[in-house]
Order: C-alpha cells, then structure tokens, then sequence
C-alpha cells in the first residue's frame, strides 16, 4: 500500500474537489509500517491520508538570519531586524540634516537617532528631531556629563516610528543652538512596535576609558540599542555580544578641543525579561563620556 501510494498520491484523494497540491515524504530505508501509520479521515466523501511519525510530530520553522537567542519564539512577522544606517551630519550652526539615501524608509520600520552635543559652555536647551514628512521623534534619553576641565558633553537617543515614508531625499534634522561640536546619526530598524516601544532606558557619566551602563528589559522580545557619547576622538573596541553600529567622529574647527565629539553604539536583540551591559572600551582615558542604553518592544 505505501509503494501505492508513493506512485499515485492521485488515487487516495481523488474524490477530493480540486487536486490537493502537497508533497508527501517518507523516510528512506524504513518499510515497517511501525514507524508510520496511516490515518484515514472521511467526511462527506473527502478523503485525507495522514502520515503521523510514531512517538513524535515534526514541525518545521523558518530560519532567519537575525541576530537572537531565540527566533523559532517568533513568526517572521515580529522579527526586529537592523535595515541600514541613513547617515550622519555635524558641525552645522543651528541645525544638521541626514539626507534619506536611495530605497527610502517604508511606512512600519523605526528609526534610531542618537546625538552628541560638546560645547565650552552650558548646553540648557532642548534639542529637536524631525523629518520632511512629518514623523514624531521623542526623547528617550539624555544625560549631560562634565569632563575634567568642567565642559559639557551632552548625550541623546531619540526614536520614531515611521508612520509616514519617507522617499529618497527627503531629511532628517536636529536643530539645536549655536555650540561647538554636534552631531546626529540615524539607524533603521524594522519589527519595533508602533506604540508604547520603549520599555526600558539607562545611562552613566564619567572621565575614563570604561564606560559603563546596565539596561534591563521586561517585554519578551527587544531590541537593545547602547550609544557612548565622547568629548574627544579616539576608537573605541565594543564589547561581546553587541553587534557594532557606525561610528561617527567630529571636528568641527576652531577651538579645540571643544569642537571634537564622538558617537560609539552597539545594538543586540534578545528575549527577556533579562538586563545587558554596554561597557566598551574607549582609546582615551582623560575626556568625559556619556553611555546611555534603551531597549525596544518587538512587535
């Protein structure tokens, strides 16, 4: 009967309706019928054979390429996924703008803007992101921290959902005062939920090489994004279990040392509830940093 039904499938759902598109496999080298046994289900006329393994049912999941600890959790509707980097912009006077590149960004995905801000004096204002379609950007961190010689460098992490798409050149902009050394950069997530994303944020000051900040997550699926904010130039080496994001390096003129500003970041996507550690290491050991950490609801 099973050699039957290998050479004419047809002939047992024949009185079916319209031809059941399916592929039958069988194990190669097992002819007892032990192993598989045939379940015959009849009603008004259909005929379906199933085939149940004994002692165990096989499902298949897809497999995806993300960077999780557990993605068969997930269908591959609600993968967080890291798209691209759109781009950065520093040293502008009032503001910077990141043009979208070619491709655009598609109505659904999440964009995450992270911005330093080093001047020689106090930075009181409240910096702004928007975009030429209208999106809203809220601040999900910011901390100020003064380096060794008492000069603010500020950092921020913004996020939108993007509701509206956005086309090749069209922009992404912070407007700020008039200081020394500022700087944006924006990166593209997809399977972050529309509302209510953030779930939990963290941040950490100081004048070293070892910054250092722990945020935790109690949704079951985030994205963690951690961004260290430097007052100087250097390199940075980022820790295990984080998967680099572009880093943006600034000199905007005269004077230094004022004018220079860094932006480290790291991202991970992991399920929780759970807490996680950026603490990179930084080349310069005397300037001031910011390290700020924010996790993200799938959705």
């Amino acid at each position: 009967m099973r050699q039957a039904l290998r050479e004419r499938p047809q002939e047992w759902n024949r009185h079916a309706g319209p031809r059941l598109e399916s592929t039958l496999q069988l194990r190669e080298g097992t002819a007892d019928t032990s192993y598989m046994t045939r379940t015959v289900i009849r009603r008004a006329g259909l005929a379906i054979a199933v085939f149940l393994a004994c002692g165990a049912v096989g499902v298949a999941f897809a497999a995806f390429s993300d960077t999780t600890s557990n993605p068969s959790s997930f269908t591959s509707g609600t993968f967080i996924k890291y798209v691209q980097n759109l781009g950065s912009a520093s040293c502008g006077n009032t503001s910077d703008s990141v043009t979208v590149p070619a491709g655009g960004v598609p109505a659904g995905h999440t964009l995450i803007v992270r911005v330093v801000l080093h001047d020689r004096n106090a930075i009181n204002f409240t910096p702004t992101v928007d975009d030429s379609q209208g999106n809203t950007y809220q601040i999900d961190e910011d901390l100020t921290q003064l380096n060794g010689t008492g000069h603010p460098v500020r950092g921020l992490v913004f996020s939108a959902y993007i509701g509206t798409a956005l086309a090749a050149g069209d922009w992404i902009r912070l407007t700020h005062q008039v200081i020394d050394s500022p700087a944006i950069t924006v990166d593209e997530f997809r399977g972050i939920r529309q509302t209510s994303a953030l779930d939990q944020t963290s941040s950490a000051g100081g004048i070293s090489a070892n910054p250092s900040t722990t945020v935790g997550m109690t949704n079951s699926y985030d994205l963690i994004v951690g961004a260290v904010f430097h007052d100087d130039n250097g390199s940075v080496t980022q820790p295990a279990g984080w998967t680099p994001l572009p880093n943006v390096i600034v000199d905007c003129g005269v004077p230094q040392p004022h004018t220079q500003s860094s932006i480290f970041g790291a991202y991970r996507i992991e399920t929780g509830p759970a807490s996680f550690t950026y603490d990179p290491t930084l080349s310069q050991t005397y300037f001031g940093w910011v390290d700020i950490g924010a996790s993200y609801k799938g959705g």
